[in-house]
């Protein structure tokens, strides 16, 4: 029989490999930290405003999370995750009322997403939703559409096993966050202090979302937690997949326009470039992410990336170049500046290709 330093040696010189150990695919179902990052409650948008609302959930843990069997609960309504989706740590999830009109306000989202109106469906000729559109299934409630009450109502993240919870959904809270008041009729219950602390009550102006600030604080007290960005800056009064900037970094960079040659017309196949003009205020250089998004007459064309350095105080210029479709159309090209995923500002201009 072989002694213990014997049995030692021969694995040291490889006789006896030592058994391998992979990390679970998933986090266990205590062990991750899952949290409703963002809220925008009250779009401004002419119309069917209740459309572009969405919420954002952000997986603030160490493991990547499964979010099959996932529920999200606003005041009226339950929807359950039906495929298993990974989300990997530092990764957000958007639950959007529609995925086309949450498209329409930010053409450069490439994150995951899930729809939440049960009548409209996730799979979309959308090449940004390739890989990201969530299915979901939604409880026999009649109030099936999450519409989330400007002046006061909740979301809710339950974890429920798969086949073995609560049929209602309740088996463990994930996280909460609610914000001005309850809402006058209450169909579910609705988050106690334990859960929310207070709720936020943010003096909200019209397009601005509540966000955590940082994306990963959670002191289980809405009204702490949950800020808004200074009102009166449009470029980032929302955040959806990225990291949230309620409170801003000084000084920032600056996108002080987007301009394109042609100008305003092109003739249809010919190639046209889009500049962006990038100031870096800092006294040291700064790496930067720009990224364009060319939609034509609702279809989407292309969405490109471009990383680069800037030098302190100085001012760069950065060029993509597109190619306009062979039929007539207007094309759409929104842009995003990025900074350690802090999103330093927002443009958009159209031309006119053919007409």
């Amino acid at each position: 029989m072989l002694r213990m330093w014997q049995l030692m040696l021969l694995v040291l010189l490889g006789v006896f490999p030592l058994l391998s150990f992979s990390p679970p695919c998933c986090a266990p179902r205590f062990g991750f930290k899952l949290v409703i990052s963002e809220v925008l409650y009250d779009p401004v948008v002419e119309g069917n405003r209740p459309q572009y609302e969405w919420f954002e959930v952000s997986n603030c843990g160490s493991f990547p999370v499964d979010l099959y069997g996932f529920v999200f609960e606003d005041n009226a309504h339950r929807m359950v995750v039906a495929c298993h989706v990974v989300l990997e740590p530092g990764e957000q999830l958007v639950v959007a009322n529609n995925v086309t009109a949450f498209r329409e306000l930010y053409p450069w989202f490439r994150g995951k997403i899930i729809e939440e109106v049960c009548s409209a469906s996730t799979e979309t000729d959308d090449p940004r939703d390739c890989g990201n559109a969530v299915p979901v299934d939604y409880s026999p409630f009649p109030h099936e559409d999450i519409y989330l009450n400007n002046g006061g109502d909740w979301i809710k993240v339950y974890y429920q096993d798969p086949g073995e919870g609560d049929p209602e959904g309740s088996s463990y809270l994930v996280d909460a966050v609610a914000w001005e008041k309850p809402p006058s009729r209450v169909y579910f219950t609705p988050p106690s202090s334990s859960e929310v602390g207070e709720w936020n009550r943010e003096d909200v102006e019209d397009g601005y979302s509540i966000q955590r600030d940082p994306t990963c604080m959670d002191t289980d007290n809405c009204d702490l937690d949950f800020k808004v960005y200074p009102q009166g800056n449009i470029s980032n009064k929302v955040t959806p997949g990225y990291e949230n900037t309620a409170t801003p970094l000084f000084p920032r960079l600056r996108l002080l326009s987007l301009n394109m040659t042609p100008i305003a017309e092109a003739s249809p196949g010919e190639e046209f470039l889009v500049a962006l003009e990038v100031w870096n205020p800092n006294p040291r250089a700064t790496q930067v992410e720009a990224m364009i998004s060319a939609v034509a007459d609702s279809t989407p064309l292309t969405f490109m990336p471009l990383a680069a350095s800037i030098e302190g105080n100085t001012g760069v210029q950065l060029v993509f170049r597109l190619k306009a479709p062979e039929e007539a159309c207007t094309i759409l090209v929104s842009a995003i500046l990025l900074s350690d995923r802090r999103i330093q500002g927002v443009d958009s201009a159209s031309i006119e290709v053919g007409s």
